[in-house]
């Protein structure tokens, strides 16, 4: 909820009525983003599955930040540009364990990466 205070000359608002606004928030230049899905909650807080370089898995801790639309979540400190991370599949994900990544269907240009076993199915 947000409170503001406008010029009204015409008097076309009154005590107590409501408005619809959309505000626009902070920009957050180089932010890293990812698909709020990928993002679990863990007993310390919350963490991800991120794909080392070597095709394993590793959870990694995170401080999130606010939601980016109706999909997304800003990542503050955890994750750097360029990390790959685990966006289905994440409960079969074994840190330490090879995954393969898979490309997404619908036009969808983002990679999701799925447990070994899962993908050979």
């Amino acid at each position: 909820m947000a409170r503001a205070v406008l010029p009204n000359p015409k008097r076309e608002l009154r005590p107590g009525m409501f408005v619809m606004a959309h505000l626009k928030g902070a920009l957050r230049p180089n932010a890293v983003v990812v698909p709020r899905f990928s993002v679990q909650q863990g007993s310390h807080g919350h963490v991800v599955y991120v794909i080392k370089p070597d095709d394993t898995a590793e959870i990694r801790p995170v401080v999130i930040g606010d939601y980016e639309g109706d999909k997304d979540i800003v990542i503050l400190t955890g994750l750097q540009a360029g990390d790959r991370v685990v966006v289905d599949g994440a409960l079969k994900v074994v840190p330490g364990q090879p995954v393969k990544i898979v490309a997404s269907g619908a036009g969808n240009d983002k990679a999701i990466a799925k447990p070994v076993a899962a993908a050979q199915e």
